[in-house]
This record gives structure tokens, C-alpha cells and sequence, in this order.
């Protein structure tokens, strides 16, 4: 429901809400017709005098060919990381007597895409 002001409050937000909907815009003007076409367009006077443009062949007339050579840029590009060596884990062994030896390695194998299976293998060496 629409409150009309008090005699203290001031009338001229209302007024210029009322007088901003009753403006009429003029329509927007058509859009202008494109006037362009691939036909009309001729070959440079000069060659173009680039490398990509030396590699890349001639289509046929009615034929949009478009080449280019990726090596430009290719050192402003992230390259793939080299892999990682697995991280050799160490060992401990323990002489017990003068024949035996005890000795713990651990070992981690990636089983699939973000699980790694821990190993402890235990060796008990007695020589003969």
C-alpha cells in the first residue's frame, strides 16, 4: 500500500519516483548492417615475413587456412616437471652375535591415485 508523507517528511523523493516512471525512453536505434565480407579482402602488397607463415601452405581459393608455430612462446610456458627419484628409506642393522644380524628396511608404494602402502620388512641373517 502507498503511504503518502507526513507534513514534516519532504515530498520530493516521492515526487521524483513518480515523475522517473512516467518518462518515456526513446526506442534504441537499429543496428547498423554489417558490411563486411572475406571476398573483398586482398592480399597484402608485402609478404607477410614471419616463420609460421613461410611453413604454412596455400589452400585452395575458397579454403581459410590458418597455421602457426607453437615454439614462439614455448619459453614463457610451464613445462612438465621431471620425475622424482622414490626416496630411498633407511635401513638399520643390528649385529647380535658374531653370525647373526638383524636388520629393518621400510618401504611406501603408491597402489593407486592418493593411497600408499607402508611396508616393514624384518630380516634375520644367521651365517653358516
Amino acid at each position: 500500500m502507498l503511504r503518502l508523507p507526513d507534513r514534516g517528511e519532504s515530498q520530493m523523493p516521492l515526487l521524483a519516483a513518480f515523475l522517473l516512471q512516467a518518462a518515456e525512453m526513446p526506442p534504441p536505434p537499429p543496428p547498423e548492417p554489417i558490411d563486411f565480407d572475406l571476398r573483398d579482402v586482398t592480399e597484402p602488397e608485402e609478404p607477410i615475413s614471419t616463420r609460421a607463415a613461410v611453413q604454412c601452405d596455400r589452400g585452395a581459393g575458397d579454403e581459410i587456412v590458418v597455421c602457426g608455430a607453437r615454439d614462439r612462446q614455448a619459453r614463457n610456458r610451464y613445462q612438465p616437471l621431471p620425475a622424482l627419484p622414490e626416496p630411498q628409506l633407511p635401513r638399520a642393522t643390528f649385529g647380535l652375535d658374531e653370525n647373526t644380524t638383524l636388520g629393518a628396511e621400510l618401504e611406501g608404494k603408491v597402489i593407486a591415485p592418493g593411497i600408499v602402502s607402508n611396508r616393514v620388512l624384518i630380516t634375520l641373517r644367521r651365517a653358516f
